[in-house]
């Protein structure tokens, strides 16, 4: 169960364009190192904690522009880990 407070934090980041702005930036950095974890994205992407870019990667899991596809060790903790890929829809061209 989300608490009242996380609810009304992301709905004050979330008109802010706070959200937006996370999601654009994980999207950047997985176009130029497809196949990161999560804690890689955080390290990569300066100002985006893992609480933070959890939630925004789901997202965008969820919405269809990022995908899952297979494990790797995890560079930072040492754990298996997804690897994160953007997903290049028909007539996209990679960057």
């Amino acid at each position: 169960m989300v608490k009242p407070n996380s609810a009304v934090a992301y709905i004050d980041a979330k008109r802010s364009g706070k959200v937006a702005s996370d999601r654009v930036k994980i999207i950047e950095y997985l176009s130029k190192y497809p196949g990161s974890t999560r804690h890689e994205v955080t390290r990569g992407v300066p100002g985006l904690p893992i609480n933070v870019c959890c939630p925004r990667v789901n997202e965008l899991i969820g919405i269809g522009a990022i995908e899952e596809i297979g494990n790797k060790k995890d560079s930072v903790t040492g754990g298996t880990c997804a690897r994160l890929y953007v997903v290049v829809q028909d007539g996209d061209s990679a960057a």
